[in-house]
């Protein structure tokens, strides 16, 4: 008997299988759940330039980013050395702290290189576009502490490109040979499991009740076949290229 108090012309409780959401939570109360449900949907991005920026981003893969970062600093140092010993400690002082005595900026010493701020620019050029071709930037050191640091500086590159080369062949037969989910089509090869509603059976006998490779579930030999346990047998049945991988449950659920 319920409480006279209560006035409610519905239902006052009920039991079964409900999801606890933020959402319910506000409206109901809930007793302690008594199982929980981990499955996730996973679904490609529709988003063409989000598809286009991941595999963009996949020339990156082969190092990690602590590596990128060892290849940036190192880029950012040559940048210094080159202000220092190309550019002249005195010209790029003249821009920064001028004097009343300095009467003119000066010329770099690398006449390759700009005057005035456009040294600046010219340097982290410089060190930039070599690290990626040592020609390309069209311009070359002059002092022998330059070259010293270019010396330096392209062998650094050498064996970066090496590296680099070696990592990216494993990396890119890793990635060919992972399988991915594109639609129901993937699944038809056995590549991945298809859990669904339906019954447990042997597929190791001879002559199996059901087709495919059943791969465990906590069902049993009682649970009766489900709508998508049947589509995927009809399928089996009508093309001998598709077996199904099958984890059978006694039921499914979505939120």
């Amino acid at each position: 008997a319920g409480a006279l108090v209560c006035n409610s012309t519905g239902p006052d409780a009920a039991v079964g299988a409900i999801h606890i959401s933020r959402e319910r939570m506000d409206m109901l109360s809930f007793t302690t759940p008594y199982y929980w449900v981990n499955q996730v949907v996973v679904k490609r991005p529709d988003n063409l330039f989000l598809i286009s920026l991941a595999l963009v981003m996949t020339i990156f893969a082969p190092f990690e980013l602590g590596m990128w970062l060892s290849i940036l600093a190192e880029i950012v140092v040559v940048f210094f050395c080159i202000l220092a010993v190309e550019v002249g400690v005195d010209h790029f002082r003249t821009l920064i702290w001028p004097k009343p005595e300095d009467k003119a900026i000066g010329q770099p010493k690398n006449e390759h290189l700009c005057e005035g701020w456009g040294a600046v620019m010219d340097s982290w050029f410089f060190s930039m576009g070599s690290a990626f071709d040592p020609g390309g930037p069209g311009k070359a050191p002059v002092t022998i502490g330059g070259k010293l640091f270019m010396i330096g500086h392209w062998l650094f590159v050498v064996i970066i490109a090496a590296s680099y080369t070696g990592a990216i062949g494993p990396y890119l037969s890793d990635t060919s040979s992972t399988p991915f989910i594109s639609g129901v089509d993937s699944l038809y090869g056995g590549a991945f499991s298809v859990a669904v509603r339906g019954p447990t059976f042997d597929s190791n006998v001879d002559a199996p009740k059901y087709l495919g490779v059943h791969k465990g579930g906590n069902s049993n030999k009682e649970v009766e076949p489900s709508s998508q346990w049947k589509y995927l047998q009809a399928v089996m049945r009508s093309d001998q290229a598709a077996k199904f991988q099958l984890v059978s449950t006694q039921r499914m659920e979505s939120r």
